[in-house]
């Protein structure tokens, strides 16, 4: 036993969650700490993605999970390698606002969250400034503080909803600068930002290096977190596969879990953890594309593929009988009309709902310890409600707008985010863990990331996220 090596700290995963925790651990702890990063992905380079673009995304049919679904067309898709999901997203970075932590008191649905607003607004300051996010003067949410950089120009169409709905209609806040920022070159303005083409997007890999060249973390990659060792309120160890499905064991007196909702609750029903609600609830938000042909206005002049974030459609009025929604407008390359001189006459909408966690929807196991299966039976009630006034409600905000058609997608997707599953809460009862990402079973362990979020909200998670691990690292300093 005393040739064991033992850590201060074992994180597992490298996404937003992970890395903003490790990042502020390690600006507050001692020069002489241990700490082990296992990763389930290899370290791959800006090419390998730029090569791989269509096929790097996890979605149930590569064998990464069992995705069972009843009636639905519902993927869950996420990115697997260093970095996590900074790899994978668009860069869009809006904030929280203060009702989507009170759902249940202000809109009688859902949860509210043990925190609010005022709780994450100064962390929300510290993660735009380390991601250098470039957003309006205005916003939703009740900041107090500039962004960091200008922000993107918005395009034709936007202008003019813009104008309509001006305390409602924003530049969206985004990862891609509009300026020449630490070594990141300014937004190309391409459309292609899944894989951003010039790696100018913020991701862990070209912005957080220094977290993992510190000469205190060790990082092994290619290795599969299955279970934690725990006994008498304490993770003694963890759990791991190699590439050869060769099982390890590392021992540390701090753990943190910061891999995405499914692989969070898998690896604490293998564990075992005492608390009935862990993997129950996981919930994504639901989404659709509106698209709208205009009448003589080409849509040009602005910037990169997601332009503005719209809220019309999340009004308090609203948000008490159905689902509220966020509108998002979309610039890709192979957005144009097929029509001579209305090619460029065409704007796109992707209008993203939220939705309560249903305890039906949940992670459990399967016979291969490194494959959870995803059980997703249906959106709830209250979404459901707002799909059905999606029509006449956009009916409404383009009525006297220069439009000549609009046509809805017929399928709902996901928007690329899900949560749930160890969700926060104020007691054992209620959640898996407290206000700082703690468990209530288990003293050494933070369990990070979106699957701690009691709801979806309406927004992108990816702030949240970083603020809510900024956050849970203080924590641990003080008192």
């Amino acid at each position: 036993m005393s040739n064991i090596k033992y850590y201060d700290l074992i994180c597992v995963g490298t996404g937003f969650a992970s890395s903003f925790f490790l990042k502020r651990f390690l600006e507050k702890s001692k020069k002489n700490i241990k700490v082990l990063v296992l990763e389930k992905g290899a370290n791959k380079t800006h090419q390998w993605y730029m090569d791989n673009h269509k096929h790097h995304l996890s979605n149930g049919k590569n064998g990464v999970f069992v995705n069972y679904t009843e009636g639905y067309n519902k993927s869950w898709t996420f990115n697997i390698g260093f970095g996590g999901g900074s790899y994978a997203w668009h860069g869009v970075t809006p904030r929280f606002d203060k009702n989507d932590f009170k759902l249940k008191s202000t809109y009688s649905y859902g949860l509210d969250w043990p925190i609010g607003y005022n709780d994450l607004e100064s962390y929300y300051d510290q993660a735009e400034a380390i991601m250098q996010i470039a957003g309006p003067k205005e916003s939703y949410a009740e900041r107090t503080t500039k962004y960091p950089l200008k922000p993107h120009k918005m395009y034709a169409f936007d202008k003019i909803l813009k104008k309509k709905f001006a305390d409602k209609f924003y530049s969206v806040p985004s990862a891609k600068p509009t300026e020449n920022v630490k070594g990141r070159a300014t937004c190309c303005n391409s459309g292609v930002c899944r894989v951003c083409p010039i790696d100018s997007k913020f991701t862990v890999n070209n912005s957080m290096m220094d977290v993992y060249n510190d000469p205190r973390v060790e990082i092994r990659f290619e290795k599969h977190v299955t279970s934690l060792d725990i006994e008498n309120h304490k993770v003694k160890a963890v759990n791991y596969l190699d590439k050869e499905k060769v099982e390890h064991k590392a021992y540390a007196n701090l753990f943190s879990l910061g891999a995405n909702p499914i692989f969070n609750s898998h690896i604490l029903v293998q564990s075992q953890l005492d608390n009935p609600l862990v993997g129950k609830g996981i919930v994504d938000q639901r989404s659709t594309v509106c698209e709208v042909d205009l009448d003589g206005i080409d849509n040009v002049g602005g910037s990169t593929n997601i332009t503005s974030i719209g809220y019309m459609l999340a009004t308090d009025d609203m948000r008490k009988k159905y689902a509220g929604a966020i509108i998002l407008s979309y610039t890709i390359p192979d957005n144009i009309r097929l029509e001579q001189g209305k090619y460029l006459q065409r704007a796109r909408l992707v209008i993203q709902f939220e939705d309560l966690p249903q305890e039906q929807n949940h992670v459990t196991i399967t016979d291969d310890p490194k494959v959870p299966k995803v059980v997703y039976l249906g959106h709830s009630e209250y979404t459901q409600k707002g799909l059905d006034k999606l029509h006449s409600n956009m009916k409404t905000i383009f009525t006297g707008l220069p439009i000549e058609k609009v046509t809805f997608d017929k399928e709902l997707f996901g928007g690329g985010h899900m949560y749930g599953g160890t969700i926060m809460g104020t007691s054992k009862s209620n959640s898996v863990v407290d206000i700082n990402l703690r468990s209530h079973d288990v003293d050494n362990l933070f369990v990070l990331g979106s699957s701690t979020f009691p709801s979806t909200a309406l927004a992108n998670p990816t702030l949240t996220i970083t603020a809510l691990s900024l956050r849970a690292a203080d924590s641990l300093f003080k008192g």
